[in-house]
């Protein structure tokens, strides 16, 4: 079996694999392990490359960490953030509905709408958030468009949009109303942000010391056959029984040999870009945790 891409995806997959007895290699066409999910140390602070926080509502992350024997090494993130209004800067607790009311971010008005529509869809909420399949029957619109005419536009732009640029970097304009509304049933179901000390990369890092992972190995193509993938290296064809692309789409997209119009449509999916910003540290059960801040680019 062969993985491409040591992403945390790849990676994870190729554990599992491993661990139910299947022999698999890893082909990643950079010089480390990670992908989205890797640690730099810029100036003696830790700073996190794209992926900057592991969700306790997420039960494989979880698994992972208790297995692989980081368990003492994981602290939660800090709940605070903020968000700029009228020219201020105004502080809340992402994790407290409260927060945000108290904070002299909402106006009345729009404490009264947001409280009165939170209600009437908190049942609908309530599902498991690690399987978007299950939100597939709120998948109907854009959410700028959604939570504009649920709530009104101060809901996208002081809510919604800083909640889905900082933690999943996508903008409201370009992502499904289900995904604010599964991130909504993250909160209620008391789910919250967490990392590891010394940073995020420790976990794909401590996955590939598992697995053979092979670095510095570019894919050219992949080209499926009948009981086979041939796949095309800068060093030449490999040939093996079961390929897993854990890339993005578009990458999978260009390597791909031949695809239907279905998966042509399904690997069109495009990224949006995000820069967090350390804003400082904060204390938690007597040690020291980053928080940040996130920034449109």
């Amino acid at each position: 079996m062969l993985v491409i891409g040591a992403g945390i995806a790849g990676l994870t997959a190729a554990f599992v694999l491993h661990q139910r007895g299947v022999s698999v290699r890893v082909l990643e066409s950079t010089a480390r392990v990670g992908g989205r999910m890797t640690t730099d140390l810029v100036g003696g602070r830790v700073i996190d490359r794209g992926a900057q926080f592991l969700s306790t509502g997420y039960p494989m992350l979880s698994s992972l960490v208790r297995r692989l024997g980081l368990s003492s090494e994981w602290v939660r993130t800090t709940p605070w953030t903020a968000v700029v209004r009228d020219g201020r800067v105004i502080r809340f607790r992402y994790d407290d509905a409260l927060s945000s009311l108290w904070s002299g971010l909402l106006r009345p008005q729009e404490i009264w709408t947001l409280a009165r529509q939170s209600l009437s869809a908190l049942s609908t909420v309530r599902r498991p958030i690690n399987d978007y399949g299950r939100w597939s029957d709120v998948d109907v619109t854009d959410a700028a468009s959604w939570y504009d005419q649920q709530f009104g536009p101060w809901m996208t732009e002081y809510l919604v949009e800083p909640m889905l640029q900082g933690f999943y970097f996508q903008s409201p304009e370009e992502t499904s109303c289900a995904l604010p509304r599964a991130i909504a049933g993250f909160l209620t179901q008391g789910a919250h942000t967490s990392t590891l000390r010394g940073g995020i990369g420790r976990l794909p890092s401590a996955l590939a010391e598992h697995l053979d992972v092979c670095l510095n190995q570019t894919v050219l193509a992949v080209e499926p056959q009948r009981d086979s993938v041939a796949i095309e290296t800068q060093d030449g064809w490999i040939q093996a029984r079961r390929v897993i692309l854990a890339i993005p789409a578009p990458q999978a997209l260009q390597l791909l040999r031949s695809t239907s119009e279905a998966e042509r449509l399904l690997l069109s999916t495009t990224y949006s870009s995000t820069l967090n910003l350390p804003w400082g540290w904060t204390a938690a059960g007597g040690r020291p945790i980053p928080s940040t801040t996130s920034m449109v680019c």
